[in-house]
């Protein structure tokens, strides 16, 4: 099912240039709510969010995905750019056409199409300070209902298309509430949906940012999509929203099994290991902290620092209020740095009370303020917590695991999980989002998108690349360090088009 004809001359280098080329209808993917490992392609981001741009879907992207081999867009979209305003369950005419629109040109070229709600009425990753308790979707009845409302339309709408042509994806990474209150919400939305069309392919975002199954939903024939954002701070290096700008340029392969979260009284602490001949400056930079935690630093069990963070309070870059926990997270991007007392073999660091911090890096000035430091960079943003750090000459080793690579990490960490909740109840999943950031050097991009993708085809699974155009795309991307070539009016990134041909046609 994978193989078509021109993946064989892209192959071998020839890029086809989308213009021009022959339109006749192409056969849509067969989709198979089981088996989603045929299905490959890109987020399309038109109506992605109100604050930017809601415009019409372009056909030159369904024509040059379909060309260059690739079948499958999804449509994550902003329920505001699809309703009146005021009026969180009644659809716009106008800006539900554009939706047709992408169905049908789906169609044309031989694309599913799989639409996502990723900021719906009362919640969105993107944000955190925006909604009040009663307007949350997970506490608010009026958002949950307009939520279940806006997916029965869009199933009476589409109900006489195909599954090999639309599929529904319910909630953009859901978060920030439990899961079964989750559950209980989709479960609505997917009851309203087969009232109105029985048979439509229903997929879901894992629970937690999209890094855990659900197994609540397998009894409804959900399929479910996972994130490929490993590590983050590789993935989204230099991207203002998550702050990743401190350290150096991340390289491909590293250590991976270092985590950037300092947490709370029930977490197991940060812990430094080397034996400090003479008194040794240390510098932390801190990017976030949430739940007004107290760091403190001992050495040898002694403590020798301690700092209360209040965001919402202290003077921080910018603050968020997150209603559901009545808890507020600050961005701080700011250093502290403390003095290690001569003798000291362990230093630890931990938030004793509140709930975490995120680290950028820690600076060890072994030989002087005036030398180069030990730089100690997490490998990793989201998970792989907090290991025994080793001082070496030069560097430093995480002590538990001094030899791990890459593969053994994401396979046991964020890979199995999924593979083993996919073999154990036959049911489809796929990488809903994965791609890297424009700031992340070219090499290493490529380097990590080869690996990634290997083992993603090794257990037969689809994606949907983040995004076609921009800044984590194939084209129109402004990567510093890659060459384009201008197709069709669009600036392409050749290399990385060949990696992604490359894989789809193994």
């Amino acid at each position: 099912m994978k193989t078509h004809r021109f993946f064989l001359l892209l192959a071998f280098g020839l890029i086809i240039n989308s213009c021009g080329q022959d339109e006749s209808v192409r056969p849509l993917p067969e989709v198979d709510h089981k088996d989603l490992s045929n299905l490959h392609g890109f987020n399309l981001l038109e109506k992605f969010t109100s604050s930017w741009f809601c415009g019409p879907y372009e056909e030159k992207d369904f024509q040059m995905i379909s060309e260059y081999g690739f079948n499958f867009v999804r449509l994550p979209m902003d329920y505001r750019c699809i309703t009146e305003d005021g009026a969180w369950d009644q659809l716009r005419e106008d800006a539900m056409q554009d939706i047709d629109q992408a169905i049908k040109w789906g169609e044309k070229y031989g694309i599913h199409v799989c639409i996502n709600l990723h900021h719906a009425p009362g919640y969105c990753i993107n944000t955190r300070n925006y909604y009040s308790v009663d307007s949350s979707l997970w506490t608010g009845e009026a958002a949950q209902d307009a939520f279940v409302s806006m997916w029965r339309q869009m199933a009476d709408r589409y109900k006489r298309i195909s599954n090999d042509n639309v599929s529904f994806n319910l909630l953009n990474e859901p978060a920030r509430t439990t899961e079964d209150v989750y559950v209980s919400i989709a479960i609505r939305a997917i009851e309203a949906i087969r009232e109105e069309d029985p048979d439509r392919l229903i997929m879901s975002d894992g629970w937690n940012v999209g890094r855990e199954p659900i197994v609540d939903l397998v009894a409804y024939d959900v399929v479910q999509m996972f994130r490929g954002y490993w590590p983050m701070n590789l993935t989204h290096y230099g991207a203002d929203w998550i702050n990743n700008t401190f350290g150096p340029m991340p390289e491909w392969p590293s250590n991976q099994y270092l985590g950037q979260y300092i947490v709370g009284p029930d977490g197991a602490p940060f812990v430094l290991r080397h034996k400090f001949e003479k008194e040794t400056n240390v510098v932390l930079e801190i990017l976030r902290a949430y739940g007004n935690p107290d760091l403190v630093v001992r050495a040898d069990g002694r403590e020798i620092f301690r700092r209360k963070f209040n965001p919402g309070s202290d003077q921080t870059v910018e603050n968020y209020y997150d209603a559901d926990q009545q808890k507020y997270e600050g961005v701080y991007l700011s250093k502290v740095e403390f003095n290690v007392p001569a003798g000291t073999r362990e230093l630890t660091m931990r938030a004793v009370t509140g709930d975490w911090i995120t680290y950028g890096k820690v600076s060890v000035y072994l030989n002087g303020e005036e030398s180069e430091p030990i730089n100690i960079i997490p490998g990793n943003i989201w998970g792989g917590g907090p290991v025994p750090v080793e001082l070496t000459d030069g560097g430093f080793v995480a002590v538990d695991h001094p030899d791990v690579d890459w593969d053994s990490v994401y396979r046991a960490d964020h890979l199995d999980p999924w593979i083993a909740f996919k073999e154990k109840y036959d049911i489809g999943i796929m990488v809903g989002e994965w791609g890297v950031y424009q700031m992340a050097p070219h090499d290493v991009t490529l380097a990590w998108m080869k690996d990634m993708l290997a083992a993603w085809e090794e257990h037969d699974l689809g994606w949907a690349m983040w995004n076609f155009r921009g800044s984590f795309g194939l084209a129109d991307s402004d990567r510093p360090w890659a060459e384009y070539e201008n197709l069709d009016g669009v600036e392409v990134d050749t290399a990385m088009l060949r990696i992604l041909q490359e894989a789809v046609a193994q």
